[in-house]
């Protein structure tokens, strides 16, 4: 607020009107000088309003109680946000806190579950050691030419089932002589034995007679592509009983009537013929019945073949014999195919097809009483070393055994062995 000049009194005006000045002087009064004006802004105000004042004092008195609610309500919103945060900030504690708790039982209930597994995979595991230390134990123990006499024993073993299931001989033989070479190989004499029988079974299979099983086979599929060119015999006829007559003419002039006779005789039976047969004369086949007969003569021929293939004798001589009879009855025995063929039959009669082996090699029996000896021998050694291959599996760490399962480990007892790095 600015301070105002009071206007001038009455007296004032009047002694200005009273007493009149020049113009110099008028205008020196409307031109004040610096120093007038100075004095005049530097004397102090004396006379103020009362509204003005009691204005003032409202306006500060409003001004201070704005600000002091302003700081008020400030104080109270930084507490309010204290609060707040301060809340926030133990709820998220705790939050935290619940989550360390889940996470810790998580952990250890994973912790938990893994260590069993790990129990439970190591089981197997642990006896799958124990059968590969046995088996290191047993390959230390046997000698490195000991797959030979393995080696021997399966050929004669194979020998013996191609003897029995094939009734092959040959390849039985070559078996056994392969056999013997491995054995030979070894140079050991506690193996001579061993030889010896290989050699007797050898010899024993040597005298029994040759299988022709390949060649009737392949014989029989030959002769079985001829039927078709068989001739078949088209009309049988019986022998007759009347003794042939005789036309024959004598020289002799006396005997003119028997001449005459006998050339009469002829002249007749040159026109009509009768003979006499002890037997009926048999039909003719027709094309259909030839047909069937071929191709039933084609099916004995085929189970001949399967007779020979399975080593069956009985049905072999059967089926052939048959084959013989269908010839002389159906076919023409005069055409030199057909006698042949019924030779050819003959012959595949006598071959050999089946043999008598013997049940059972005594080279096989020989050599598995050695395996087995050794094999004894062996047993016997790994029964003293039992008790120490036991100590050796206790003194394992980590690994536990059946029917002790150990109790789960704490955090503070969770350390790590130095030795083998499991947790103990």
């Amino acid at each position: 607020m600015t301070d105002k000049q009071t206007p001038p009194t009455s007296s004032d005006s009047t002694k200005s009107t009273d007493n009149p000045k020049p113009a110099s002087a008028i205008k020196n009064r409307a031109k004040p000088t610096t120093s007038t004006r100075k004095s005049a802004i530097a004397a102090p105000v004396r006379k103020r309003s009362k509204t003005a004042v009691l204005a003032l004092i409202c306006s500060v008195a409003a001004l201070a109680g704005l600000g002091g609610g302003y700081v008020w309500q400030n104080q109270q919103h930084m507490g309010l946000m204290q609060e707040l945060v301060a809340q926030n900030q133990a709820q998220l504690q705790a939050t935290e806190q619940q989550l360390q708790q889940l996470i810790n039982q998580q952990q250890t209930a994973t912790l938990a579950s893994a260590e069993k597994l790990a129990f439970d995979a190591l089981k197997p595991v642990q006896k799958e050691i124990a059968q590969l230390n046995s088996v290191t134990e047993s390959l230390k123990q046997n000698d490195p030419t000991d797959w030979l006499v393995h080696e021997a024993e399966y050929l004669i073993r194979i020998a013996s089932r191609a003897m029995w299931l094939e009734k092959d001989a040959k390849v039985a033989i070559d078996l056994l002589i392969d056999a013997d070479i491995r054995i030979k190989e070894l140079n050991d004499p506690q193996y001579l034995p061993v030889r010896q029988f290989i050699n007797q079974d050898i010899e024993s299979l040597k005298l029994l007679p040759k299988l022709a099983t390949d060649d009737v086979i392949l014989k029989l599929i030959a002769l079985s592509g001829q039927i078709s060119d068989l001739p078949i015999a088209m009309a049988h006829l019986p022998d007759t009983t009347e003794a042939a007559a005789d036309f024959e003419l004598t020289e002799n002039a006396t005997d003119w009537r028997e001449n005459l006779t006998k050339t009469w005789q002829k002249f007749m039976a040159d026109f009509v013929k009768v003979k006499r047969r002890t037997a009926n004369v048999e039909a003719l086949l027709t094309p259909s019945q030839q047909q069937n007969l071929r191709q039933n003569l084609q099916l004995k021929m085929q189970l001949s073949q399967w007779a020979a293939s399975q080593h069956n004798n009985a049905l072999y001589d059967t089926s052939l014999t048959e084959i013989q009879a269908w010839l002389a009855d159906y076919f023409d025995m005069d055409d030199e195919k057909v006698k042949n063929f019924h030779q050819a039959i003959q012959l595949l009669k006598s071959e050999i097809i089946e043999l008598t082996l013997p049940k059972k090699l005594d080279s096989l029996k020989a050599i598995r009483a050695i395996i087995k000896g050794k094999s004894q021998r062996f047993e016997h050694q790994k029964e003293i070393q039992v008790p120490l291959q036991e100590t050796k599996e206790s003194e394992i760490k980590g690994i536990p055994k059946e029917g002790n399962v150990p109790e789960l480990p704490t955090k503070e007892d969770k350390t790590t062995n130095g030795d083998n790095g499991a947790i103990i």
